[in-house]
């Protein structure tokens, strides 16, 4: 596109450059409000792989298990998916820390909102925001996975924050905690599956005494 005196403007975007046993292939991802869209690449194979999903990120769809089954479908030997290591699962007796229930609050500007986590080791959580349950995001994703690393808690769970402000797009919600003894405390986001917001709020919670 002509730009002013000599210069020009265009577009473009970036590639992941990723190798798996062997394979190389350049990958890009993005969205607009209410899809998800990858493209996959193999210049060594002359393949590519195209994925447009008119839903968001969810247990039911994940573009990267569609984007694997496709692959190994048009290549001979491709290799089998990646297993997603637990979290923290070389840390599990640090884990043992947060073992128990948590009961709190979320501060929003709608008023406070009830949480709880429920924790029996790094495989089995629970996250229930206003009486919701809902659980760790398991797959492959951008924000990365349930962890428990240098006293804090930190991945993404399925789930909705029912505020105004969050509903307008479908979300995930990314839990950041700090231990500090009995306590739990730091925040929770409504990120959008399409990147339209990432909203933060306060969140509180303490150890159940048994």
């Amino acid at each position: 596109m002509p730009g002013e005196g000599n210069s020009t403007t265009s577009a473009g975007f970036g590639c992941a450059v990723v190798d798996v046993e062997g394979y190389r292939f350049l990958v890009a991802s993005g969205g607009a409000p209410g899809t998800v869209a990858r493209l996959v690449m193999f210049p060594a194979r002359d393949v590519a792989v195209a994925i447009v999903m008119n839903s968001g990120v969810s247990e039911t769809y994940s573009p990267w298990d569609i984007e694997w089954q496709t692959l190994g479908a048009l290549i001979q030997g491709f290799p089998r998916q990646p297993r997603i290591p637990s979290a923290n699962a070389t840390g599990a007796g640090q884990w043992s820390q947060l073992t128990g229930e948590w009961n709190g609050a979320i501060r929003t500007d709608q008023g406070a909102l009830p949480a709880r986590i429920t924790i029996r080791n790094s495989r089995n959580l629970r996250l229930a925001v206003d009486g919701a349950v809902t659980l760790p995001i398991s797959q492959m994703n951008p924000l990365g996975n349930v962890g428990f690393r240098d006293g804090v808690l930190e991945g993404p769970f399925f789930g909705r924050m029912p505020t105004r402000d969050a509903r307008r797009a479908q979300h995930v919600l990314m839990l950041r905690l700090r231990l500090e003894g009995d306590t739990l405390r730091g925040s929770i986001s409504a990120v959008a599956t399409n990147r339209s917001f990432w909203l933060p709020y306060c969140i509180e919670l303490v150890r159940r005494r048994e």
